[in-house]
């Protein structure tokens, strides 16, 4: 029996993102995945929990499309899910993590607050997103 490569895909993509987090968070990883993959809770300095939590939705790709030009990555989000996380998911921040498991290099948008800028996905079948490149992994404790 051979493993599908979107499985190998994902396993790649959860490394990356639980080493970028810092150990002392506490990652739940959600078994029914409706659009929230994880949902994370910060501690704070002292180790105490804090009961500040956020979603991850997270995409792992093999090739990342990076626009070098405009410092961006982009990821096609189906306007349904943006619709589920806009209109339903409003108590708790949804973070998308889109991962380049080539590179095992990942970035991070907070999809409530993209979306929320500009409605006119909400007519499209879906809507192209842009990840700043600073907004990479490597810096989640910032």
């Amino acid at each position: 029996m051979k493993r599908p490569e979107s499985h190998q895909i994902d396993e790649l993509a959860q490394r990356v993102l639980k080493d970028a987090l810092p150990p002392d968070w506490v990652v739940n990883e959600h078994q029914n995945d409706y659009g929230k993959d994880y949902l994370v809770e910060i501690v704070d300095d002292e180790g105490e929990l804090t009961g500040r939590s956020f979603f991850v939705q997270l995409k792992g790709q093999k090739n990342v499309t990076v626009k070098a030009s405009e410092n961006v990555a982009t990821f096609s989000l189906k306007s349904k899910y943006g619709k589920y996380y806009c209109d339903k998911v409003r108590d708790v921040p949804v973070f998308l993590v889109l991962v380049d498991v080539t590179k095992s290099v990942g970035w991070w948008l907070f999809l409530q607050g993209t979306l929320d800028n500009d409605s006119r996905w909400r007519y499209a079948k879906s809507r192209t997103l842009r990840v700043p490149l600073g907004n990479s992994l490597s810096a989640t404790t910032a």
